[in-house]
Formats: C-alpha cells, sequence, structure tokens
C-alpha cells in the first residue's frame, strides 16, 4: 500500500477544494476585522508577475514529463490585445462576469474543429475531430486578501479516422492571506487529468489507447519579509495514479505499479532591496514514494531529489519581467542496480513588450523525469520555447510560438529525443463575448535510432465568453 488509499483521492481532492471555497469568505471577513497596519509585500522581487511559482520543482517527479509539445495546444485567450484599447473599453472587459455576493465568475465555451495528420515511415494517419473547452476563472471581490479558482475541461470526439483523442482538465484554487507582519500565507489545491502522448518515452507500443494520468495537488506557502530579505517556506504534495492501457486485442494493462505520492519542501529566499534585479536562491528536497515497492521489471523506482538553484528577479516595468535561473538537481533512486540521475539546470520566463499591443515570452525548463524501462534510471529534459502575440487591430490578435525539446537518455543504449513544435494562430474579437480562432501547427519527434514521427494540424472555431 503507498501513503494513501488509491480509492480516497478524488474525494480527497474535492473536498480540499470545497473546504477552501467555504472558509475563504470567513477567513478573510475575520482576518479584516483586525487592526492591521500592512498588506501584502512590495517591491521588484515580489510585483514579478509571471515569476517562477515556488511550486514549480526543480526536480520533476511526475512519471510522464508535464513538458506540452501536443500539436494541437489549447487555444486561450490572449490578453495581450487588452493593452491596444483605450482605459473605457479596459475597464468594461474588467466588468465582465457573473456577480455572486463578493465573487465574480467568468466562463468560457469554446468549440473547434481539427483536421490532423500523424506520419512516419511506417505509414500516414489522418483524423478530424471536434474539441470543446470549458474554462472558469471565479476571482474573490475582497478589499484585502484573494482566492482565486480556474478551471478548464477539454473533450474530443473524432469525426473520421481513428486516432487517440487527448482529454484533458484542469481545475486549481488558490487562497492568499495577507497576514501581520508582513506576512502572506497561500494555500493551493489542485487536480489535472491528461493522457500521455503516443511518443511519450514511457507509452506502451501496441496500445489503442495510452494511459490516462490523475494527479492531486495539495500545499501551502508562507512569506515574510526580513529587511530586505524576501523568504519563503513551501511544503506541497501529488498524488499521481494512471488509469489502465488499451491494448489492440481489446484487453487492458493495470499501470498500478506507477501510482506514487511525492512531497516537496522548498526554501526561497530574494534580495529585495528596491531595485530592478533581485538576486535569489532556492533550494529543494523531494521524496517520491511509489505504491509498490517493486515495478513490474523488478525495481525499485522510489527515490530522494535535491536540487539548488540562484538566479535573478527581473522588474523593468511594462518592457521587461520575469525570472532566470541556474542550479543543479539530482534524483536518487533507492534502487542499487540504478544510478542516479543529475543535471545542471537552467529555468526562467522572461516577458519583453517592445510597444503597446507587441509581448513577447521565452521560456526555459529543465526536469528530471523517471523511467519504466528495465535498466533506465530516467532521463532530463530540456526545453525552451517562445511566444510573440501581437495586435494587428484592435480587434484582431495574431500569435506566433515555437519550441525545442532536447531529452538526453546519458549512461543508456536508449536513443537520445528531440522534439520541434511551432504553431501560428489568430483571433477575431468580433463583439465582447464571441471570439472567431484559428490556428495551424507542426511538431516533429526525433529519436536517436527510431523513425522520425510528425503531426501537422489545422483548426477554426469559436469562443463564446460571459
Amino acid at each position: 500500500m503507498g501513503l494513501f488509499d488509491r480509492r480516497c483521492e478524488p474525494r480527497l481532492a474535492a473536498a480540499t477544494l470545497a473546504a477552501i471555497m467555504a472558509i475563504a469568505p470567513a477567513a478573510a471577513q475575520s482576518i479584516e476585522e483586525q487592526p492591521l497596519a500592512l498588506t501584502a509585500p512590495t517591491g521588484p522581487a515580489a510585483s514579478v508577475p509571471l515569476e517562477l511559482p515556488a511550486t514549480t520543482p526543480i526536480v520533476e517527479e511526475t512519471p510522464s514529463a508535464p513538458i506540452d509539445t501536443r500539436a494541437n495546444p489549447r487555444t486561450e485567450r490572449v490578453d495581450g490585445a487588452l493593452r491596444l484599447r483605450s482605459a473605457d473599453e479596459r475597464d468594461e472587459d474588467e466588468d465582465l462576469g457573473i456577480r455572486a455576493g463578493r465573487f465574480i465568475i467568468r466562463p468560457t465555451l469554446s468549440q473547434r474543429i481539427v483536421g490532423e495528420r500523424s506520419s512516419s515511415t511506417g505509414g500516414t494517419e489522418d483524423r478530424v475531430f471536434s474539441e470543446t473547452q470549458g474554462d472558469i476563472e471565479i476571482l474573490s471581490d475582497w478589499s484585502r486578501h484573494a482566492l482565486t479558482v480556474l478551471g478548464s475541461t477539454v473533450h474530443e470526439e473524432n469525426l473520421s479516422g481513428d486516432g487517440q483523442t487527448d482529454p484533458s482538465t484542469d481545475i486549481n484554487a488558490t487562497l492568499r492571506l495577507d497576514l501581520a507582519d508582513e506576512t502572506t500565507a497561500t494555500l493551493r489545491a489542485g487536480y489535472s487529468f491528461y493522457r500521455e502522448d503516443e511518443t511519450d518515452p514511457n507509452a506502451l507500443e501496441g496500445a489503442t489507447t495510452q494511459a490516462g494520468v490523475n494527479a492531486f495537488t495539495l500545499g501551502g506557502e508562507v512569506a515574510r519579509d526580513l529587511g530586505i530579505i524576501r523568504a519563503s517556506l513551501d511544503l506541497s504534495g501529488e498524488r499521481t495514479i494512471f488509469d489502465d492501457v488499451r491494448l489492440s486485442d481489446g484487453s487492458s494493462l493495470d499501470l498500478g505499479d506507477r501510482d506514487q505520492t511525492s512531497i516537496s519542501l522548498t526554501g526561497r529566499a530574494t534580495y529585495n532591496s528596491g531595485a530592478a534585479l533581485a538576486p535569489l536562491v532556492e533550494a529543494e528536497l523531494t521524496r517520491s514514494e511509489y505504491d509498490e515497492q517493486f515495478d513490474r521489471n523488478g525495481f525499485e523506482r522510489s527515490a530522494w531529489s535535491y536540487g539548488l538553484r540562484t538566479g535573478l528577479a527581473i522588474d523593468l516595468g511594462e518592457k521587461w519581467s520575469g525570472e532566470i535561473a541556474a542550479g543543479y538537481a539530482l534524483r536518487d533512486i533507492d534502487d542499487p542496480r540504478l544510478a542516479s540521475v543529475d543535471a545542471l539546470t537552467v529555468d526562467g520566463l522572461l516577458n519583453w513588450s517592445p510597444h503597446r499591443g507587441t509581448d513577447v515570452a521565452l521560456g526555459l525548463i529543465t526536469e528530471i523525469e523517471s523511467s519504466t524501462t528495465p535498466d533506465l534510471p530516467g532521463s532530463v529534459a530540456y526545453r525552451v520555447y517562445s511566444s510573440i502575440t501581437h495586435a494587428i487591430r484592435s480587434d484582431i490578435v495574431a500569435r506566433l510560438g515555437g519550441g525545442a525539446t532536447l531529452r538526453l537518455y546519458d549512461g543508456s543504449t536508449f536513443g537520445d529525443e528531440t522534439i520541434y513544435d511551432a504553431s501560428v494562430g489568430l483571433t477575431w474579437r468580433l463583439n465582447r463575448y464571441l471570439d472567431l480562432l484559428a490556428d495551424v501547427g507542426y511538431e516533429r519527434t526525433t529519436r536517436d535510432g527510431e523513425d522520425d514521427f510528425d503531426t501537422t494540424y489545422v483548426g477554426m472555431g469559436v469562443s463564446l465568453r460571459r
């Protein structure tokens, strides 16, 4: 047995989210009534809007890497266009939503028709599918503190062809409490579901439907200003459960030996002197415990992971913001037959706005991934990606994105893998409630000693907002 009973996770996640929603208004009202003189801290490090979250692990323990290189990425609302509109129009936009007491609810429904072609030396597979995406944003409207709930679910239905569908669900709740003595506390809970890609290194060959991955998260952070030092301590947990794989002969394969629970403790300190560049240092300790001591191949996969990084938080106003850090990560596996996996890490997210209506983002991610292959301890994945959003007019926004992922299997006969992806999209805003969407994308996966795999897609649809 693992640290938790597998039957309890869905109820646990739902109960946790419900508890946060239930206690948030009361907690906020209670704290608001106290005669506090201080609110959330200010300064360059605290105000970086796209800072890497403290919950982003230096060492990634999820068996299937969350690096999103899917050929049909979800269409998201492009907020960069708001910077081109007048103040009155922005205020009108911010009023969108349904007010329920001291909360604002903003639902969105998108519908796309997508044509996709996947090809390799083994042949070509075409499919046309319908993609329905529902999103919801719930924001508190309090004088102090903040509760945010973000949810998204995607359903795909093949209209022609027999390719694997790619459903997903994400829901995350964050409650921030502004406490006394320059201290803030943040509580988090979430759930996500996605299906492993056919090109995933842990995917099973010959399966008609790869495994669905359920992830439940729970965590909390306390941050405090100590003079010019902004210090924080974060404790988080993640429970990962794998659904069965459907094989070509109609049978299914249980993947219970991949179920695991990870607990992470992260400490961070930022030198917040008021300058545009704020040095930071971060250390992390993670324990990943599998439900079963040995996997189907007889290896122990539980592990201790360690990480250390240092870098800069950047705040140069509207022109430049973000964070960049370099460090070292190590994953020490319990099985003495499997070598430790270590890597030099580079992580960051930089945002640049050369002029109003244009936004450029550059991201770097390093992850140590676990493996299910016999005698293979894991891999190191480096990903770089960029995106450009440009408001052609006040009601037309163009998007250009691309990236590359390098997955290294040092000390193994397993061939290294490289993934390239690029996409172009256009959003035409007809009015406050209706958008027209169009996008096209391409992805190539190459692995030493194996066939290349290419995917191309074209999609069109509409998005309704309230």
